[in-house]
């Protein structure tokens, strides 16, 4: 895939088709208790593409103490540095993960900011504000690499802590970060 189709993930899904967006590389692997190597990772990734998944979340650029399965991201980005037909993105909650996943080939960088205050701060340790102000940042650093940054908006329709989200207050987060220059997957 050339660079130019890689970044082109702000056009239309075409009517009739479905875009799948796998998260399972770093999400998935994050969730679980078990340990898994770099070379299963990279595997995971590889037969996704081959299986015609155009957007894979390979790894995410966080504190290995926060995270330890996720401290050989920059690794698997290496390992599949040439895979065809599919955008390898990377999940970064601030300015230094930005840096590391523009350093290791990402394609995209994912940012997430919680509508939910009590969730932002278990989450990611800051608040919701915060959040927001990290991903300006991010997104600064993306544009001098030439890279989009694309935003997940978690607790959207409810929060394990707090309960019901107010849909104003949604509305409110999304306006925010579509002023900044990001966009939803």
């Amino acid at each position: 895939m050339s660079t130019d189709d890689r970044l082109d993930i702000r056009a239309p899904v075409p009517a009739g088709h479905v875009l799948v967006r796998d998260v399972g590389p770093r999400d998935g692997v994050q969730a679980i208790t078990q340990h898994v190597d770099t070379d299963t990772k990279v595997a995971m990734v590889v037969g996704l593409a081959a299986a015609g998944v155009r957007r894979i979340e390979v790894g995410s650029f966080v504190s290995p103490k926060a995270v330890p399965r996720m401290a050989d991201s920059a690794e698997v980005f290496a390992a599949t540095d040439s895979i065809d037909g599919a955008v390898r993105e990377a999940l970064v909650v601030n300015e230094r993960g930005a840096h590391a996943a523009i350093a290791a080939g990402a394609d995209v960088l994912v940012g997430v900011v919680s509508v939910s205050e009590t969730f932002s701060q278990r989450n990611v340790r800051m608040s919701t504000a915060e959040a927001v102000e990290q991903l300006r940042s991010i997104v600064e650093v993306a544009a001098t690499a030439g890279l989009p940054v694309s935003v997940d908006v978690s607790t959207a329709f409810g929060c394990a802590f707090e309960g019901p989200i107010a849909p104003e207050a949604v509305a409110a987060v999304a306006a925010e970060l579509a002023s900044i220059g990001v966009f939803a997957p």
